[in-house]
């Protein structure tokens, strides 16, 4: 019989003669501050403890391995034995706890006393007699090792840590380590830091919740990553334009460095990505609140930042039941802030009526973060990525609404011609101005992200600028001039059109071609304009006759306000799309015309 002793030197049994060296393992926690879990995991993960359990047929182990016995640090390291994969068949040997305690009392001062009464644990007094005895005991068979693990994991219960406030922190725990796991594109540098940040893992509390939902699910091994092969490229590439802000006060328990170096690494680079830190244990809720709001408006106000992913509970008081998470108030003041900034909520919370809430608050997505008793294999836990992954991907590809939004703002809040006399200007002012106007009405469409509504948002858009326009362009002697005012208002530029001789004079002449999207190859399209500063013959028939709408559209922002050649361009693409898809859906190019809204 091989056996082997576990103690800290205090044990009347660790004679020579009766455990010589070889089959003795002193167990020694030198600093007050050391995590117990972590440190029995790497005993038992390899060395000296790891070889000699590994070569043992039974194993004793003192109650208390610390001057604190009532700790029973002995208990906790029988508990991690038996839940030890890398000690493989060996972690079910026959255990004897060796100390002066009765089961009764282990049970009534053991907050983890389940263990006693599971098969393959036995308790002895420290005396050589009893160590005699059962000693013989397993020579003639009676002790006996655990032959079923389930049977084990459904009679123990091993209780949170007293920092766990709720499953929100295993499950963030857990969904790091998983995807740090999962992640081809990760540099072994940055593993190795999240699991200096994160060591969840190596908790009592982390290898009873991995085993029990293996149990409940009735599968002996959850499928991991050790093997590259079985690895996914876990990054979201970087989309001009798109500034990205976590907040999550697990944040420095690997979140921002799974992020910032791994998943978000491309917006790193551009310094379009980055995450709150200024979470601090124990300092008033309601002054740490107050800074993250106040740094929420500098984000989005000064700093640009338009695709927020936010945890709905950031504080303990979160966890109440009648308490309105936290990340509820950060989204209602960034949606004040500005309507078109796109917020994604990620988080542990599975509650029915945060998820109403958030899509009464038309966040762009809820991802709930993977935790032990919803992920078992591979599969699913690149599901779970590819669900945060095309979340994020959906957000990114409406935050032009949020430099939309300021514009609109700023074009209310210029006034423009809000003391004017002229009626036409008045009527400007109010239409655009007004509760339910052109800007409230127009923001209101494209924010609903449904497809088929932006067409209307891009009409009234169309009519915004016609409107506009039409304030600084005359027409006189019907369909035979036009003129546009001057920055002076007394010079004009005269776009003369006389149809008995069927040719015209403009300023503007228009290049002809056609568009990437353009179905019709054959059309020629107006696509590129020239502006001349004399009026040039044209005839109604040549390539550069262009429509009046658009002559008028583009003198206006040309002449008068001075637009540059990349913007009309877009103005010309735009009313291609408005003249040909949005109006009148005419099935040309459809799939562009949402692609253009969606991209």
């Amino acid at each position: 019989m091989k056996k082997l002793l576990i103690h800290s030197q205090d044990t009347i049994i660790s004679e020579e003669h009766l455990f010589p060296a070889s089959e003795q393992y002193v167990f020694e926690v030198n600093n007050e501050d050391v995590d117990v879990d972590h440190y029995i995991t790497l005993l038992l993960s390899s060395g000296n403890l790891h070889e000699k359990i590994m070569n043992s047929d039974v194993i004793f182990i003192k109650l208390s391995l610390t001057e604190n016995y009532l700790e029973y640090l002995g208990l906790r390291l029988a508990y991690h034995i038996r839940l030890a994969p890398q000690l493989k068949e060996k972690k079910n040997l026959p255990i004897i706890l060796v100390g002066e305690e009765s089961y009764q009392f282990i049970g009534l001062t053991s907050s983890i006393p389940q263990i006693l009464f599971t098969k393959g644990i036995y308790v002895m007094p420290d005396t050589r007699e009893e160590l005699e005895r059962h000693i013989k005991m397993f020579n003639d068979g009676k002790l006996k090792k655990l032959d079923c693990e389930k049977d084990f994991i459904n009679k123990i219960s091993i209780p949170a840590p007293a920092n766990y406030t709720s499953r929100h922190s295993i499950a963030n725990e857990w969904n790091i380590l998983r995807w740090a796991e999962m992640g081809k594109n990760f540099s072994n540098d940055l593993r190795e830091e999240l699991n200096k940040v994160n060591t969840s893992n190596q908790s009592l509390y982390f290898k009873y919740l991995e085993k029990k939902y293996l149990v409940d699910s009735d599968k002996e091994n959850r499928q991991g990553f050790k093997k590259d092969s079985n690895r996914q490229n876990l990054t979201i590439p970087f989309v001009e334009g798109v500034k990205i802000y976590y907040i999550d006060d697990e944040v420095n328990k690997g979140w921002g460095l799974l992020f910032k170096d791994g998943i978000f690494k491309d917006y790193t680079e551009k310094t379009s990505f980055s995450y709150y830190d200024g979470f601090k244990k124990g300092e008033d809720t309601s002054n740490q609140l107050r800074k993250i709001l106040e740094e929420v408006e500098n984000l989005v106000t000064k700093q640009g930042f338009n695709l927020f992913i936010i945890d709905l509970r950031l504080f303990d008081s979160d966890f109440k039941r009648e308490a309105k998470p936290t990340g509820f108030q950060l989204i209602e003041k960034i949606q004040n802030l500005n309507l078109g900034v796109q917020i994604v909520i990620f988080t542990a919370s599975k509650n029915a009526e945060n998820i109403l809430k958030a899509q009464n608050l038309k966040v762009s997505g809820y991802v709930i973060k993977e935790s032990p008793e919803n992920v078992l294999t591979r599969s699913e836990s690149w599901q779970q990525f590819m669900s945060f992954a095309n979340n994020i991907k959906k957000a990114a590809n409406f935050t032009a609404l949020a430099g939309m939004h300021d514009k609109i703002t700023k074009l209310k809040n210029a006034s423009l011609f809000h003391n004017s006399a002229k009626s036409e200007e008045k009527d400007f002012y109010v239409s655009f101005n007004s509760a339910g106007g052109f800007a409230d009405r127009i923001f209101k469409l494209l924010n609903t992200k449904e497809t088929d509504l932006l067409g209307s948002a891009f009409l009234d858009s169309f009519a915004m600028l016609e409107k506009f326009t039409s304030i600084f362009y005359s027409e006189y002697e019907k369909d035979i001039k036009g003129s546009v005012k001057k920055l002076d208002n007394i010079d004009f530029i005269h776009l003369d059109i006389n149809k008995e001789v069927n040719s015209f004079k403009t300023s503007i002449v228009f290049n002809r071609g056609g568009y990437d999207f353009q179905t019709n190859k054959q059309q020629k399209t107006p696509i590129d304009a020239t502006f001349h500063d004399e009026l040039q013959n044209r005839s109604h028939n040549a390539p550069g006759c262009g429509t009046r709408g658009m002559v008028r559209n583009l003198a206006v922002l040309k002449y008068r306000f001075d637009l540059n050649t990349d913007d009309i361009r877009e103005i010309m693409t735009m009313t291609y799309i408005r003249n040909n898809l949005a109006a009148h859906d005419t099935g040309e190019s459809v799939d562009s015309f949402k692609l253009k809204f969606e991209d």
